[in-house]
């Protein structure tokens, strides 16, 4: 399974800007929970940094397996005389 951020964080920017009323409306939501909520305002954003955070690390680590059993069957594959 491989994240692809760039393409998530376009896509979450691209979705935004087609509705500007309701990025609008969120961002308002955000900043009266700043004011009003601030322990939950505060929670939410720690929540959310952290699953982000563990998705990246996920990505990641799942990207280099990848990379190294791609390149071990390759190795594998040219020892043996078989074709890729």
């Amino acid at each position: 399974m491989n994240f692809d951020f760039t393409a998530l964080y376009s896509g979450i920017i691209e979705y935004f800007q087609n509705n500007q009323y309701l990025a609008i409306a969120l961002a308002g939501i955000l900043l009266l929970m700043l004011f009003r909520k601030t322990k939950l305002f505060f929670t939410l954003l720690l929540f959310s940094a952290v699953i982000v955070g563990s998705l990246f690390l996920i990505s990641n680590i799942s990207d280099l397996g990848l990379e190294k059993k791609s390149v071990l069957v390759h190795e594998r594959s040219i020892d043996s005389g078989l074709p890729k």
